[in-house]
C-alpha cells in the first residue's frame, strides 16, 4: 500500500519529495488513516503489533513522559506500552483504593451518627390478653350494608 509513495517525487517539484495525508484519531491512536491521492479515499493503518490496546494521544504524552522522568534515553515501542500499562496499574489501584476508602468512611459515619437505642419515656401500654370473638349475627353481608344507608 504505502511502498509505492515512499521517496516518491512530487509531481509539481520534481526535486522535492511528496507529501502525503495521514489523519488520525486523538482519542484511540491505534490506528491512523492514509489518504491515497491517486484512488481518493482513505485507508487504515493499524499498529506494527495489534496485540497493544488502544491509547489515546494524551496517554502517549504521560507514557512518554514517565519514561523520560525516569532517565530512559530510548524510548522504544515496547518501553511506551509497558510504562502504559504501569499506569493503568497505579490508576486502578487508586481507584480500588478511594472505592474502599470511600465505603470505610460512609460506614463510620453510619455508625456515630446512629442514635442509640434509649429506654423509653413513657410506660407500654397494657394490651388485652385476648380479644373477644365477634359474633356471628351481627356481620352482614355486603349487599345489606347498601340497604342500610
Amino acid at each position: 500500500m504505502l511502498r509505492r509513495w515512499i521517496n516518491a517525487p512530487d509531481p509539481q517539484k520534481p526535486k522535492y519529495k511528496r507529501k502525503l495525508m495521514f489523519r488520525r484519531d486523538p482519542r484511540d491512536i491505534s490506528a491512523i488513516w492514509f489518504y491515497d491521492p491517486e484512488l481518493g479515499q482513505y485507508f487504515t493503518i493499524p499498529y506494527r503489533d495489534t496485540s497493544h490496546p488502544p491509547i489515546s494521544v494524551w496517554e502517549l504524552r504521560e507514557a512518554k513522559k514517565a519514561l523520560e522522568d525516569q532517565g530512559r534515553q530510548h524510548l522504544d515501542e515496547r518501553a511506551i506500552f509497558d510504562a502504559y500499562e504501569r499506569m493503568r496499574e497505579i490508576e486502578r489501584s487508586a481507584q480500588a483504593n478511594t472505592t474502599a476508602a470511600r465505603r470505610a468512611q460512609q460506614r463510620r459515619k453510619l455508625g456515630l451518627a446512629a442514635p442509640k437505642p434509649r429506654g423509653s419515656a413513657t410506660p407500654p401500654i397494657a394490651l388485652a390478653d385476648e380479644v373477644p370473638p365477634a359474633n356471628p349475627a351481627s356481620i352482614q353481608p355486603f349487599d345489606e350494608l347498601d340497604d342500610m344507608a
